[in-house]
C-alpha cells in the first residue's frame, strides 16, 4: 500500500498540475483531458519504477481460463458501472437540454465524493484483507459489521453536512451560478447514507469469490434505472433523481440477501451498530444547522462559512464520539497517538 500510495499521489499530481498549466494557458476544457492523459503516463512510468525491484514470474497460459473468466466478468462489471453511471447526463442532454445537463452533472459530482474517496481508500485495504482471511481460513462475519460500522460513522455524518451545506458547497467550489443544482445535491446525498454498504457489499462479493452475484446485480439494476431517467426525466429532473436513488437502495438490499448466504450477518448487531452512529452524526451537523436557523448562509462568504461548519463540525464529532464510546474511537486514539509520535520523531531531529 506504501508503493500504491506514491503512485496515487504523483499521479494525481500530474493529473492536477498539467490541466492547471493547461487551463492558465486557454487550453479551456482540452486542459482536463490532457491531465487526465498525464495521470495514466505518470502511473504506468512511477508504476514500472517501482515494479524494476518486484520479483517477476516466467510467463505462462497455463491459468488463462481463470485469468479470463475473471477478467471477463470484472471487465462486464466495469463497463456496465460506467456506462450507468454516464447514462442519465446523456440523457438529460438530449431530453431535456445542457443546463440540466450541467446541473445534474455538478451534483452527481459533489455527491460522488464520498464514494470516490471511499472507493479509492477504504475498498482496497477492505478487499485484501477480507481475501488474505479467507485463504487462511478464518471467517469474516464480524469484520463485515465492524467495517460498515466504522465507515457509517464516518460517511453518515459527512453525507447529512453535505446536505445542509449543499448551497455553499456547490458555490465555493463551482461558482455561484451552480447553486441551483442544491435540490439535487441533497437527493443524491441521501444515497451516500448507505454509502458503508455500497463499498463492502462489493468488496466482500468479489474477496468470497462471487463476482458473478455483483455482476448479475449491476446487470438488473442499472438497466432500470437507466429506463426510469428516460420514463421519468423528461417530466421531472428531481422526480428522477429519487427514483435513481431509491433503485440504488434496492440493489444494495438485493446485494446485502446475497451476501447473507455466504456469511453470517447478525441483522440485530448491526443495526445497533448503525443506531450508535445517529448521535455522532447529529451532533457533527449541530454547527452546520445553526448557521441554517440563523440563515447564515446569505450573510457569509461561502468559503468561510464552510471553514467554520467543517471545524466546528468535525470538534463535534470527535467529542460526540469519544463521549459516546463508539468502537471507532479506539482508531481515532490510535491514530492521534501515532500522529503525536510521528510529531515528537521530527521535533527531536529538528536542530
Amino acid at each position: 500500500f506504501d508503493v500504491l500510495m506514491k503512485v496515487e499521489i504523483i499521479s494525481a499530481l500530474a493529473n492536477a498540475g498539467v490541466a492547471l498549466l493547461l487551463a492558465v494557458q486557454g487550453y479551456s476544457y482540452a486542459s482536463l483531458a490532457w491531465g487526465g492523459f498525464a495521470a495514466l503516463v505518470a502511473t504506468l512510468l512511477v508504476g514500472q519504477y517501482f515494479a524494476v525491484s518486484a520479483p517477476v514470474g516466467r510467463p505462462s497460459l497455463a491459468e488463462w481460463r481463470s485469468v479470463c473468466s475473471f477478467g471477463g466478468m470484472s471487465l462486464a462489471l466495469n463497463l456496465i458501472i460506467r456506462i450507468g453511471s454516464q447514462a442519465p447526463m446523456l440523457m438529460v442532454g438530449k431530453l431535456v437540454g445542457m443546463q440540466a445537463t450541467g446541473l445534474l452533472s455538478r451534483a452527481m459530482g459533489l455527491s460522488d465524493l464520498l464514494q470516490t474517496i471511499a472507493r479509492q481508500t477504504v475498498a482496497p485495504a477492505t478487499f485484501a484483507e477480507v481475501s488474505r482471511k479467507l485463504r487462511e481460513g478464518h471467517k469474516v462475519d464480524g469484520d463485515y459489521q465492524r467495517a460498515v460500522s466504522y465507515l457509517a460513522v464516518v460517511t453518515i455524518p459527512a453525507a447529512l453536512f453535505m446536505m445542509l451545506m449543499a448551497r455553499p458547497l456547490l458555490s465555493a467550489m463551482f461558482g455561484a451560478n451552480w447553486e441551483s443544482a442544491e435540490h439535487l445535491v441533497q437527493i443524491f446525498c441521501l444515497g451516500s447514507l448507505f454509502l458503508p454498504f455500497t463499498i463492502f457489499n462489493g468488496a466482500f462479493l468479489v474477496a468470497l469469490g462471487r463476482l458473478d452475484l455483483h455482476l448479475k446485480i449491476e446487470a438488473l439494476f442499472s438497466p432500470l434505472k437507466a429506463v426510469a431517467w428516460l420514463l421519468v426525466v423528461p417530466f421531472d429532473l428531481l422526480v428522477a433523481a429519487q427514483v435513481n436513488v431509491a433503485l440504488h437502495v434496492l440493489s444494495l438490499a438485493t446485494s446485502s440477501v446475497l451476501l447473507g448466504r455466504h456469511i453470517t450477518l447478525d441483522w440485530r448487531a448491526m443495526m445497533r451498530g448503525l443506531a450508535g452512529t445517529l448521535p455522532v452524526a447529529i451532533a457533527t451537523v449541530i454547527p452546520a444547522s445553526l448557521l441554517l436557523a440563523a440563515d447564515g448562509l446569505s450573510r457569509f462568504d461561502p468559503f468561510l462559512l464552510l471553514a467554520f461548519a467543517a471545524s466546528a463540525g468535525a470538534c463535534t464529532w470527535v467529542t460526540s464520539l469519544l463521549a459516546t464510546r463508539h468502537p471507532f474511537q479506539v482508531e481515532v486514539r490510535l491514530l492521534a497517538s501515532r500522529a503525536w509520535q510521528a510529531l515528537g520523531a521530527l521535533t527531536r531531529r529538528s536542530p
